[in-house]
């Protein structure tokens, strides 16, 4: 499986629901990641975005844990197809 020309995907953890069996990449140009996650389905985030998602769920504070399971509940609802794009200033608005 690939997210870009030849480029493995790996086994990680997902930022936004930490379901353990989720795979990530970076793309080339390193300012976005590619998520394929068995409850969120399938997304791209900004490095700004993903970070912030590792930085909330690390930080365990139950306000920033319940933005991230409403962002992990709206990205299952979208089902698969195209990839949602989180963008670090817009996210909360997918979560809302």
């Amino acid at each position: 499986m690939t997210a870009q020309e030849g480029t493995p995907i790996t086994p990680g953890t997902c930022p936004v629901c930490a379901a353990p069996d989720a795979f990530i990449d970076q793309y080339r140009e390193g300012d976005a990641y590619y998520v394929e996650c068995v409850k969120c389905s399938v997304y791209c985030a900004t490095r700004r975005a993903f970070r912030h998602f590792e930085y909330l769920r690390n930080k365990s504070e139950p306000e920033g844990l319940a933005r991230l399971a409403r962002l992990a509940a709206a990205l299952h609802a979208r089902g698969r197809g195209a990839a949602a794009r989180l963008d670090y200033d817009t996210w909360q608005e997918l979560a809302s």
